[in-house]
C-alpha cells in the first residue's frame, strides 16, 4: 500500500518530462518552421534546435506533416486566447478595430515566432482551396468574433445597419485590397508599419460602414 504513492509520483514526474520535451520540439519547430517553411526546415535541424534526437521527435509525433500541424494548432490557440484577452467590449468599435490591429503589429514588431509563422502561412497558402485545418480554424474563429464585433457596434448605433456576415466579407475584401499598400513593404525589408500608418489602414477599411 506505501508504494502506491511512490508511483504515482515517479509517473508524475515522466509525464511532466515528456510534455517538457514535446513543448521544447514545437518551440524548436515554431522558430525553423516560421523561418523556412514546411519543405525548407528539416527534422534534423529540429532536432538538433530542440536538443532532442530525431526518433525523438517521431516517438510524439506521426511525421513531418503531424509536427507541422501540432506546430500550427499550438500558435493558433494561442494566437486566439492572447486577441480574446486583449479585446475590450467598452470600446468603440473603431477603437476595438484598432487595438487588435497594433496589437498584432506590436507582436510582429517584437518578432514574435508564433506570429511569424502564421503569417508565413496565410501569405503562402492563404488563396489555396486546401488549408490546413489549424488555418481554416483560426479564420472561422476569427469570422466569428468579427461578426459579433459588428453586431454589436450596429445595436450601438455605430455603424449603419448592415448583416453581420456580410459586413464581415466587406472587411475582409477591402483588407486584402488596402493591404497592398502595405504587404510588399513587409514582404521586402520586414519593416511593420506604424501606429499611424495602422490608424490610417483601419479607417479606410472602416470608411464604408460610417452610418
Amino acid at each position: 500500500m506505501k508504494d502506491k504513492p511512490i508511483a504515482r509520483k515517479e509517473s508524475g514526474r515522466k509525464r511532466r518530462k515528456r510534455g517538457e520535451v514535446r513543448q521544447k520540439i514545437l518551440d524548436a519547430a515554431t522558430e525553423l518552421f516560421a523561418e523556412k517553411g514546411f519543405e525548407g526546415a528539416s527534422i534534423r535541424e529540429i532536432a538538433d534546435k530542440a536538443g532532442v534526437t530525431v526518433p525523438n521527435i517521431y516517438y510524439y509525433f506521426k511525421d513531418k506533416e503531424g509536427l507541422y500541424h501540432a506546430t500550427l494548432k499550438i500558435n493558433v490557440d494561442w494566437f486566439l486566447d492572447l486577441m480574446s484577452r486583449m479585446d475590450d467590449q467598452n470600446l468603440s468599435f473603431r477603437e476595438r478595430f484598432l487595438a487588435l490591429g497594433k496589437a498584432k503589429m506590436k507582436l510582429t514588431r517584437e518578432k514574435d515566432l508564433g506570429i511569424e509563422l502564421l503569417t508565413k502561412e496565410w501569405i503562402d497558402r492563404g488563396s489555396s482551396q486546401n488549408l490546413p485545418p489549424q488555418l481554416e480554424a483560426v479564420l472561422g474563429e476569427s469570422f466569428n468574433y468579427m461578426e459579433e464585433m459588428i453586431a454589436q457596434a450596429v445595436q450601438r448605433g455605430e455603424i449603419r445597419p448592415v448583416n453581420p456576415k456580410i459586413g464581415v466579407w466587406y472587411l475582409i475584401g477591402l483588407i486584402f485590397l488596402r493591404s497592398g499598400r502595405f504587404l510588399p513593404k513587409f514582404m521586402n525589408t520586414k519593416e511593420v508599419i506604424s501606429d499611424d500608418e495602422i490608424e490610417e489602414f483601419v479607417d479606410l477599411i472602416l470608411k464604408g460602414l460610417e452610418k
